[in-house]
C-alpha cells in the first residue's frame, strides 16, 4: 500500500504506512538536548481496501492529531509563561550555581559579589524579558556611587555575562540591553605603575632586616605574583641546576558551608588543588604560560640558602611560612609590603601605598631598562603574550640567566658582572 499524504489541515504529516497501513502522523514538538528537532509520532488503527475516503478510522486518527497539537501548544505555552515570569534574582541564583562547577574560586567569588551586593539588590525583581538598557545604567551608577568606577565596570561585565548566558538556557532578553553593552565606555585606565629603582633597593633594605627578606627579593628581581611567591615550595627550587620551577600558587578556597566546615571546600570541576590547612590550598596557574622555570642567579640563590638554615619549619614545605608553621595570609602579606613602604618612606606618586603587583611590574620596568628583548621578559614574568608583558612597562634560560644577574646587581647598587651560575 502506498502513502497517503497529508489531506487535511492541522493533521499533522499525515500517511498511511506502507508495511501494514496504520495511519501515522509525526509533530514538531519544539527541540532536544542534543539541539534537535524533536518529534512525536502519533499513530491509529489503518483502513481496510472497502473504507470509503472519510471513515471513521481517517476521523479518529486525525481527532488524535489535534489533541496532541493541542497538548504540545499548551505545554509551550506554559514553558513561555514560566520564561517570561523569570527575574533577574531566580536566574542569578541558577547561573551562580553553575558558575561555582566551573570557574576558579577567585572568579566566581567575585561574581557572587557583584551578584549578591549589586544586581540584585538593584533590579532583582525586574523579569528578563522587561529589561532595558536603563536597568544597566542602574546598576552601573549605583556601584560607582559606592565603589568606584573600577567596579562599576567590572558589574557590568559581569551582568552582561549572566544575560547572554540565559539566552543560551532559553530565557528572553530584550536585544537592546546588549546593543547597550557594546557601547560602553572602556574602564578607566589603572594607575599601577613600577616602583622607581631607588624605593625599591630602600623597600629591599628594610626587608633586609626580616628573616624572610628574601621573599621580596624574590618579586622585585624575578616578578613572582604574590600567589607564586607565597606558594613557593623548597622542593621546586634546584639548588644544583640554580633554577626555581612557578608551578603551583597558594590560594585560600571557600568553604561550601561557612558553618559546616566538615562539607569541604568550593572547588570547581577539573581543577587540580592541594590542601595544606584550613583554608589553605595549592592551585595550579590559570594559564599554561603560568607555568614557568626561572634561573636562580647567584644574588638569589646566597640568600634563600642563608635563610633556609633559620626558615620556621612547616609540614607543607613551604619556603615561606608563618612562624607557627601556617601559610601566610595574602592580607598579612600586604600589610607587611605597607609597612616597609612606611619604614622606607617610600610612596606611589599618588600618595597610596604601593600594591604588591607593582613589585612585578618593577620587575618588569627593571629588565625593560636594561634592554632585555620582549620574549625574554615575557619568558620570566609568565605573560600570556608580548603585549601583555607591555603592559606593564608605563625556553631561554641563559638568556633570563643573564637578564635577571643584570637586574640583580642593578638591585644591589652595582655593576653586572659575569657568574659561575650563567653556566646551565
Amino acid at each position: 500500500m502506498s502513502k497517503e499524504r497529508r489531506q487535511g489541515y492541522g493533521e499533522g504529516g499525515l500517511y498511511q504506512r506502507s508495511s501494514d497501513g496504520r495511519w501515522i502522523a509525526a509533530l514538531e514538538a519544539g527541540w532536544t538536548e542534543a539541539s534537535t528537532r524533536r518529534r512525536i509520532t502519533v499513530s491509529g488503527p489503518g483502513c481496510l481496501p472497502a473504507c470509503p475516503a472519510r471513515c471513521s478510522h481517517r476521523a479518529a486518527i486525525a481527532r488524535k492529531v489535534r489533541d496532541k497539537k493541542a497538548e504540545i501548544a499548551k505545554a509551550a505555552a506554559a514553558r513561555s509563561i514560566k520564561i517570561n515570569r523569570k527575574t533577574v534574582k531566580s536566574w542569578a541564583d541558577e547561573w551562580l550555581e553553575m558558575r561555582e562547577r566551573t570557574k576558579r574560586p577567585k572568579t566566581y567569588e567575585s561574581n557572587v559579589r557583584a551578584v549578591r551586593k549589586w544586581i540584585v539588590p538593584t533590579i532583582g525583581t525586574k523579569r528578563l524579558v522587561d529589561l532595558s538598557p536603563r536597568d544597566l545604567r542602574a546598576v552601573e551608577t549605583k556601584v560607582a556611587r559606592t565603589a568606584g568606577r573600577p567596579s562599576a565596570v567590572l558589574a557590568r561585565r559581569i551582568l552582561i555575562k549572566m544575560l547572554r548566558d540565559s539566552l543560551t538556557e532559553g530565557y528572553d532578553v530584550p536585544h537592546t540591553v546588549f546593543n547597550a553593552a557594546a557601547n560602553a565606555g572602556a574602564p578607566p585606565p589603572s594607575d599601577r605603575t613600577a616602583l622607581q629603582l631607588d624605593q625599591a633597593v630602600a623597600v629591599l633594605e628594610q626587608a633586609a632586616d626580616l628573616p624572610h627578606g628574601t621573599r621580596y627579593l624574590v618579586s622585585f628581581l624575578q616578578g613572582l605574583r604574590q600567589g607564586e611567591a607565597l606558594g613557593l615550595t623548597w622542593d621546586a627550587i634546584d639548588f644544583d641546576t640554580n633554577i626555581i620551577t612557578v608551578e603551583w600558587q597558594l590560594q585560600p578556597l571557600p568553604y561550601r558551608d561557612k558553618k559546616d566546615r566538615k562539607a569541604g571546600f568550593r572547588v570547581p570541576d577539573d581543577y587540580e588543588v592541594r590542601h595544606l590547612q584550613g583554608r589553605f590550598h595549592l592551585v595550579r596557574p590559570k594559564s599554561r604560560r603560568g607555568y614557568r622555570v626561572i634561573p636562580m642567579v647567584a644574588t638569589m640563590r646566597d640568600a634563600l640558602l642563608t635563610y633556609r638554615d633559620t626558615a620556621p619549619t612547616n609540614p607543607h614545605g613551604l619556603v615561606w611560612a608563618r612562624a607557627d608553621g601556617w601559610p601566610i595570609d595574602k592580607a598579612e602579606d600586604a600589610e607587611e609590603f605597607r609597612r616597609l613602604q612606611k619604614a622606607a618612606d617610600v610612596a606611589h606618586p599618588s600618595g597610596r601605598p604601593y600594591v604588591g603587583h607593582e613589585m612585578r611590574n618593577t620587575a618588569a620596568q627593571i629588565l625593560k631598562e636594561l634592554g632585555v628583548d620582549d620574549v625574554t621578559i615575557t619568558a620570566i614574568l609568565g605573560h600570556s603574550s608580548y603585549v601583555t608583558s607591555r603592559g606593564y612597562m608605563t625556553s631561554r634560560l641563559a638568556e633570563k640567566r643573564r637578564a635577571i644577574e643584570s637586574a640583580a646587581a642593578l638591585l644591589a647598587g652595582g655593576p653586572s658582572s659575569g657568574s659561575e651560575q650563567d653556566r646551565v
